[in-house]
């Protein structure tokens, strides 16, 4: 009787290998690289230009309320906004031209919802280095002036997408040394930022706007432009509101103290420009706990790396005799981040410091209090380069006349270091 054979297994055969044209059946329209439909796409830009075009959502009159933008356009257009954080989608939308109905909804449409909306897709699009470059350079649109005057908007959402745009754009320039356009430029250059820092109380929207004041003085060199009414009264005045509104949210979240760091960097240039601020004193004292605060969050860093850090120091430098006040919470931190940098070998936040210092001595602030910290001041600026301690002994002569520095102070003899260095007498 014969057995009966034993299966053989056999390897399976390879897949079918696609033809394109399967390949576009078995896809249908959806967009490569992705399951979004680009027939969807298009009939919610359909819809968006036919809005248009019928002015449904044209302001009837000057004081007319705002409209409201109808339930399904609005569920398909957030669908869209959510879409293209996807590349592929805001290439597609690029190609189709959307930056056209952007310009076109920002400047004709009275419906808040539907120009946030149209500015977060913008946003999504800004993310995306090769389509900045594209809006920068050939708005043939006129993108960029229609979005930019939307920053007079009393609408917080549609400001807290337009500053986080505007901030996108320009840092884009900057990294590309690409010329802004002179729409941005003329917009950046307009009071509504400093009349948002006075009169906002939103806090991304305060935080943003600060973000962007920031990198327009230390990165771009285009000061933030002061409204005529804060002028008049103090040029730092919205500034003030907006560290004041920021303080009392009690928050302290990294970006909450970024921006307190930047509001002093952009308090100190503004004092710098204007002097004859100094003398205007009233509504200063708001800023001296939130600056405390972040102060000693920034001491406590591990390291000093972000610009934002060094302006914060410029900051206090000319905040300094506004904010001499008692127990001078200040200057511990301060000093902290001094011995450390010196260490490290940062130059520039020494530099600051040491301005600061000279500011202090030259009001003859010093205080048994702040007699320790000082000294651990200078044991570390003594351990340094031959122009490191000069300064250290200049300083101890204005400071420490009746506190003689001890030997592990590294000074052994106070006549000698005078010669040596041939300090002035004081």
């Amino acid at each position: 009787m014969m057995e009966p054979e034993e299966d053989i297994p056999m390897n399976p055969s390879p897949p079918h290998v696609l033809t394109d044209v399967e390949e576009e059946v078995l896809h249908g329209d959806a967009i490569p690289g992705t399951t979004f439909s680009r027939q969807f796409i298009i009939r919610v830009l359909r819809s968006w230009l036919e809005a248009l075009e019928r002015g449904t959502y044209a302001a009837p009159s000057e004081e007319a309320p705002p409209l409201e933008l109808d339930k399904e356009l609005e569920d398909s257009l957030v669908e869209l906004w959510d879409m293209c954080v996807t590349p592929e989608v805001s290439f597609v939308l690029w190609e189709l031209e959307i930056c056209q109905l952007i310009a076109a909804t920002s400047r004709d449409v009275y419906a808040p919802r539907f120009v946030e909306i149209s500015l977060g897709i913008l946003y999504n699009l800004s993310c995306i280095p090769e389509l900045v470059t594209r809006i920068m350079t050939n708005d043939a649109w006129g993108l960029v002036r229609s979005v930019s005057a939307l920053l007079t908007s009393s609408d917080t959402p549609t400001l807290v997408l337009l500053v986080k745009t505007l901030y996108t754009w320009l840092r884009h320039c900057r990294g590309t040394n690409i010329s802004p356009p002179v729409a941005l430029l003329e917009c950046l250059k307009a009071e509504a930022l400093d009349e948002i820092l006075r009169d906002s109380r939103n806090e991304e929207l305060l935080l943003s706007s600060l973000n962007l004041a920031f990198f327009m003085e230390n990165d771009c060199d285009l000061p933030l432009n002061l409204a005529t009414s804060s002028h008049d009264l103090n040029p730092c005045s919205s500034l003030i509101e907006a560290v004041s509104q920021i303080a009392t949210l009690h928050s302290d979240s990294p970006e909450t103290m970024k921006g307190l760091r930047q509001a002093s960097y952009l308090v100190g240039t503004i004092l710098h420009r204007h002097p004859e601020a100094r003398t205007r004193c009233e509504g200063y004292a708001k800023f001296s706990e939130p600056f405390n605060i972040a102060l000693h969050d920034l001491a406590s860093l591990d390291q000093l790396e972000e610009p934002d850090h060094i302006a914060c120091l410029f900051g206090y430098q000319t905040l300094a005799p506004l904010l001499y006040t008692p127990p001078f919470k200040w200057i511990s931190p301060l000093l902290r981040i001094l011995n450390r940098s010196h260490v490290d070998g940062a130059s520039e936040p020494s530099k600051m410091i040491r301005c600061t210092l000279t500011s202090i001595v030259e009001a003859s602030l010093v205080d048994s209090d702040m007699t320790e910290t000082l000294k651990d001041y200078l044991r570390s600026t003594l351990s340094g380069d031959q122009n490191g301690k000069v300064r250290a002994v200049e300083i101890h002569f204005k400071i420490f006349r009746d506190i003689p520095l001890t030997v592990e102070d590294g000074i052994t003899e106070t006549k000698t270091d005078h010669t040596i260095y041939n300090l002035p007498k004081f």
